[in-house]
């Protein structure tokens, strides 16, 4: 199967595949004339990369449990693939924590904002809503 029928059935784009490729996540065997050639083998891997990436993995992590993947049967990958998923939540929840904050922040000078006079001359230092305390 060549890249672009790889890609349709994979439902991602051709270029990400060259990418992944060019990461080294996924090898595509080359015909004579170099088209790629997306056996059934590079297909699952294709698939496997797409499914983990789904879950929000940097690609690093995904060379990582590729190299798994490649060397260790199934339950070491699942093993190896929950610790990941265990660190990708973490670092979701924490992120969502600072979130939730930068929204307070935004709520609040939306408020002071919307609470200021409309001046009639330029921005300047002394505007109310500069002088606010920083949260």
């Amino acid at each position: 199967m060549r890249i672009s029928e790889a890609a349709e059935q994979a439902g991602t784009s051709a270029s990400a595949l060259r990418y992944y490729e060019k990461v080294g996540l996924t090898r595509a065997p080359r015909t004579d004339a170099g088209y790629r050639v997306y056996d059934q083998a590079t297909q699952d891997r294709v698939a496997f990369v797409l499914t983990v990436k789904r879950l929000g993995l940097p690609l690093p992590r995904i060379r990582e449990l590729l190299a798994v993947w490649d060397a260790q049967p199934c339950r070491t990958v699942q093993a190896r693939l929950r610790d990941l998923i265990d660190e990708q939540l973490e670092d979701t929840r924490r992120r969502m924590t600072e979130l939730r904050a930068l929204e307070r922040q935004l709520l609040d000078g939306r408020a002071r904002l919307d609470g200021l006079p409309a001046r009639n001359r330029a921005c300047d230092p002394a505007c109310p809503f500069q002088q606010h305390p920083a949260a």
